[in-house]
């Protein structure tokens, strides 16, 4: 399994303008992304402006995929706009999985 995480900082106010867009995402372009498996947006509880982004795919390629896709990239742009930060992609290679 290969797994990306994104951290971002919502710019104030946009919080749940941000969430909304991560669901605008699950209705639209999920059934479009070939090798997505999950994912899930984490708050953090100690600053709720801050967002953790975990995005399960069946392979490394899969995910590369997403990523150059044209209507994901415009999603990403939307985050982008949300967000006080560029969101830090950081990807991962699933090692142990509990259930």
């Amino acid at each position: 399994m290969f797994v990306t995480i994104s951290i971002y900082q919502a710019r104030v106010g946009e919080e749940d303008a941000l969430i909304g867009l991560h669901e605008d995402w699950q209705r639209t372009l999920q059934s479009k992304a070939r090798g997505y498996l999950s994912g899930e947006l984490l708050r953090n509880i100690k600053n709720s402006g801050e967002f953790l982004s975990i995005m399960r795919f069946e392979t490394q390629q899969a995910a590369h995929v997403l990523a150059n896709n044209a209507e994901h990239h415009m999603w990403l742009l939307r985050l982008a706009s949300l967000a006080e930060n560029v969101p830090a992609l950081t990807e991962y290679i699933s090692e142990w999985l509990s259930s």
